[in-house]
């Protein structure tokens, strides 16, 4: 079984001049060369703010950059025929590309309609502020661009269950919402379920049937069957667990569904995936968490509590692992972007380590220069980060050895495959500490040179497999057998 590793193939700041999925396609037999398994791909779907916006403020998810909306033909990252034409690409090299659905709201209503509704308090959904009222809300949506073509139904105010307009929350009131909202597990803000635009109405028979005729529709026009599930903690999660029991049922039980889950409680985690059977993964925010507050707090933190809380520690078959996406890059809403000297550090903590599918982010590998309102980001490559990755793809298999021995020193072994040798990894803010860490029998009287710091002496271990291994002036240290070389 070879390693899975996931590549999220965008950040919040492509222009629509980079044509991305075309930019994509020439980067597929590199993803390869790096052991890249499986590439996140961004919303395909035309955006009600057209190429302007990154895909998630949706307008029609039957327009995948072929109908003249919004204005204009392709979507921020290009046309349908090119975006068909990457997914083949990634096919043919046995990477598995994942679609990023954004069920939850639409925005951009072609026309307005005059809708029930009342208003409610932001801070506790479930207070209302006022009687019901005759309000004007664009909350129906025909798509004259593409005039019925793969579909022909008419989204009005009865297929969402509430909106917001000039910074108030207003909910519809129809035979599905009942003066209620959605059942939703977080409690936050009273109920979760409004996010943003127009709320889909999951209780509406006739969304839900017209959902999971799009879903199919998109599979097979697409080739894609594997998903990220964007704002789980905004939808029902009966109607999440539906959408993976069809996909698996219908396309294959090996098809990848990950939620997007955000919440710093491993508890909460646990319970969105015991709603829904466990038919999907959910991407670790908690483990973020800890990084980041690693990284804050430097040598103040205890490291043996790294994996506290998460689910890669509480659920690692579910858990998918990431350092940063998106949504928490600097000047983002949710900016809790990790500083640059300890992602080399916080990438082997999701490369190297046994438990949970890990995610690289687009810019730690490219790189990227942005500005948002006169800010200027500079976000540079991950020293070795590229190198981890094939390390991840060769040397790190088998029975992981755990040695957690002080709150400013931890490491792990792995001892690797066919003989390869396996890998060492040491993090430690004392550049003088060390550990006696075992590589198995199978690595005993084996050499093994410190790839953060090639100007370290060479490490034997003993007859048992065993040796020393020296941390490193800056932070990580990374053991490899003395012999390997990266390809490519």
């Amino acid at each position: 079984m070879v390693n899975q590793t996931i590549f999220q193939c965008f950040h919040w700041f492509h222009a629509p001049e980079e044509q991305l999925w075309k930019k994509l396609k020439n980067m597929v037999p590199w993803l390869e060369s790096l052991g890249i398994t499986k590439a996140w791909l961004p919303p395909a779907f035309k955006s009600a703010n057209g190429q302007h916006e990154p895909g998630y403020a949706v307008y029609d998810l039957y327009d995948l950059g072929e109908f003249d909306q919004k204005g204009s033909i392709p979507t921020r990252y290009g046309t349908k025929d090119e975006y068909i034409e990457l997914v083949r690409e990634l096919k043919s090299k046995n990477i598995l590309p994942i679609a990023d659905l954004v069920f939850n709201h639409k925005l951009g209503g072609d026309e307005s309609e005059m809708v029930p509704a009342r208003e409610v308090n932001k801070e506790n959904r479930n207070e209302f502020l006022t009687e019901e009222m005759e309000m004007e809300a664009y909350t129906k949506f025909y798509f004259p661009g593409r005039q019925g073509k793969y579909s022909d139904f008419v989204w009005d105010w009865k297929c969402f269950s509430g909106f917001d307009c000039d910074g108030k929350i207003y909910q519809i009131q129809s035979e599905w919402t009942q003066n209620a909202w959605d059942y939703i597990p977080d409690d936050q803000f009273g109920n979760y379920d409004f996010l943003l635009g127009c709320d889909v109405e999951f209780r509406n028979p006739f969304v839900r049937e017209e959902l999971f005729r799009w879903l199919d529709w998109y599979i097979e026009t697409t080739g894609i069957s594997s998903f990220r599930l964007d704002a789980v903690k905004h939808l029902n999660p009966e109607f999440s667990r539906d959408v993976c029991i069809h996909v698996k049922e219908r396309y294959g039980e090996d098809n990848f569904m990950v939620g997007e889950y955000i919440k710093h409680d491993v508890g909460e985690l646990i319970k969105i995936l015991e709603y829904c059977d466990y038919k999907m993964q959910l991407f670790d925010f908690p483990l973020h968490y800890n990084l980041k507050r690693a990284a804050d707090e430097g040598q103040d933190f205890d490291l043996r509590t790294i994996f506290d809380g998460t689910l890669t520690q509480a659920v690692p078959t579910h858990s998918i692992s990431f350092i940063d996406n998106h949504d928490t890059m600097p000047l983002e809403a949710m900016d809790s972007f990790i500083p640059e000297y300890f992602r080399p550090t916080a990438y082997s903590l999701i490369l190297l380590w046994e438990h949970g599918i890990p995610v690289i982010f687009y810019p730690d590998i490219v790189s990227l220069e942005y500005e948002k309102e006169g800010t200027h980001v500079v976000l540079n490559e991950v020293f070795g980060l590229q190198e981890m990755i094939k390390m991840r793809n060769t040397l790190a298999y088998g029975f992981q050895r755990e040695y957690f021995s002080a709150h400013h020193l931890i490491g792990w072994t792995r001892p690797g495959k066919e003989g390869n040798g396996g890998c060492a990894v040491i993090i430690s803010y004392d550049p003088e500490a060390a550990i006696e860490m075992e590589m198995g029998e199978e690595n005993k009287n084996r050499r093994y040179k410190n790839f953060m710091n090639p100007h370290h002496s060479i490490i034997e271990t003993d007859n048992h497999g065993k040796a020393v291994f020296q941390a490193n002036e800056n932070l990580l240290s990374i053991w490899i057998p003395e012999e390997f070389e990266f390809s490519g």
